[in-house]
């Protein structure tokens, strides 16, 4: 788990405002009594991961970012609290609308992917 006073001082790369996971990141944030001192905005979770990962400053990303590049990137990730902050994901389509095999196919995925998912232990 993060120590909030040792990164303290660190500068943070966060998603503009606007984006779900900065009102998120924000909410942390004052449960911590933390402000961050904000290097960059981005509107891309796999900019922020990036340029942590070049030790430009930290960032706070989606497990699902963190998965695109396990075991292909080299990062140290850290649990926020003790209990996962999560948020729902959702397929939202006109009800009785036409959909195709593809976008079937994305929506089966996708409802896998996320009720299937198991603890991933991302520890340093």
């Amino acid at each position: 788990m993060i120590d909030w006073e040792k990164i303290r001082d660190l500068p943070f790369v966060v998603l503009k405002q606007g984006h779900g996971s900065r009102k998120t990141c924000e909410e942390i944030f004052a449960r911590y009594g933390f402000s961050p001192r904000i290097l960059l905005e981005t509107s891309s979770n796999l900019t922020a991961l990036r340029m942590a990962e070049e030790g430009v400053a930290a960032a706070i990303v989606p497990e699902m970012t963190i998965r695109l590049f396990q075991g292909s990137r080299r990062f140290n990730t850290y649990s926020l609290d003790k209990e996962p902050v999560t948020w729902n994901v959702l397929a939202v389509y006109r009800k009785n609308a036409y959909q195709n095999a593809a976008q079937k196919s994305m929506i089966e995925m996708a409802r896998e992917i996320f009720e299937n998912r198991t603890k991933y232990n991302y520890s340093s």
